[in-house]
């Protein structure tokens, strides 16, 4: 449902994964929101570690369940292998907007919904944190 407001400002209805109704916010509002904006905590450290627990799942659910078919073993594996350059080139050949997606993809519904850690104690790898770090990573290489 769409909803135009006296500035021209368009207002979405939306429903989300689960069947649940959100109201958008107002333009005013939307305009300095950041909020769907997840910042990596991952230091070099934590990456390595988090990429070296992952399985490498034959069946790999967690790239079954992403929109954009991102090679998830492959760039995980790279991380694991120090060779973050390759991870962020296989991210941003599968998908131009490597970096976005990485701090905007619901990912706890998709990819690490799909994780076969999700259960663990652990819990799953942190898919989208990874593919941030990479692509992080060697955007400030290129630009710093």
């Amino acid at each position: 449902m769409m909803l135009n407001n006296a500035n021209t400002c368009t207002i979405y209805c939306c429903r989300d994964l689960h069947g649940f109704f959100h109201l958008l916010q107002n333009c005013e509002k939307l305009e300095n929101n950041f909020d769907d904006i997840k910042h990596t905590t991952l230091s070099e450290r934590g990456a390595l570690r988090e990429a070296m627990r992952c399985l490498k799942c034959a069946d790999a659910p967690c790239q079954k369940s992403c929109p954009t078919n991102l090679d998830i073993k492959s760039f995980i594996t790279s991380i694991a292998n120090k060779n973050y350059y390759g991870a962020a080139k296989m991210i941003f050949s599968d998908n131009p907007l490597g970096l976005t997606c990485g701090m905007v993809c619901p990912t706890s519904d998709l990819c690490v919904g799909g994780c076969n850690l999700y259960a663990t104690e652990e819990g799953p790898i942190n898919i989208g944190g990874l593919q941030q770090f990479a692509t992080e990573v060697v955007c400030n290489m290129w630009y710093c």
